[in-house]
């Protein structure tokens, strides 16, 4: 191995960015416009399958309600309006970053096996709720 590459390979790499995107704004009463051309989904998959609703019934598809009746998701509308298929009127992308999550609460029975709560702790639990 060259000395150059030895360089590349002991570089530090920069952390991947835990940055999401959500949709906002999106009711069943959203105007939905089909902007693709042709189905980029894989053509073997159920989503595939879907999104062919959407291109055989684009003179009809008026608003959300009427994807959600053809069989699609607010996932696939979600997902589809991210990455530029589908304009959603009055939808944005919100950028956010996810809340950390802590480590689960576990606890060891008698007999080693690892538990998260026990049905006695959730009843009570469920008792002092209400």
């Amino acid at each position: 191995m060259s000395e150059d590459n030895q360089a590349v390979d002991t570089e530090e790499k920069e952390p991947k960015s835990t940055t999401r995107k959500k949709v906002d704004n999106v009711t069943k009463d959203s105007a939905v416009t089909v902007v693709a051309d042709s189905n980029p989904k894989r053509p073997s998959s159920a989503a595939y399958t879907r999104f062919q609703a959407y291109l055989d019934n684009k003179d009809s598809i008026s608003n959300v309600a009427d994807c959600l009746e053809l069989g699609l998701t607010m996932g696939d509308i979600h997902y589809d309006f991210i990455h530029g298929s589908i304009t959603v009127e009055g939808a944005e992308v919100v950028e956010y970053e996810p809340k950390k999550r802590g480590p689960r609460a576990e606890s060891a029975d008698e007999d080693g096996t690892e538990t998260v709560a026990d049905a006695d702790t959730a009843e009570e639990t469920a008792e002092e709720m209400f």
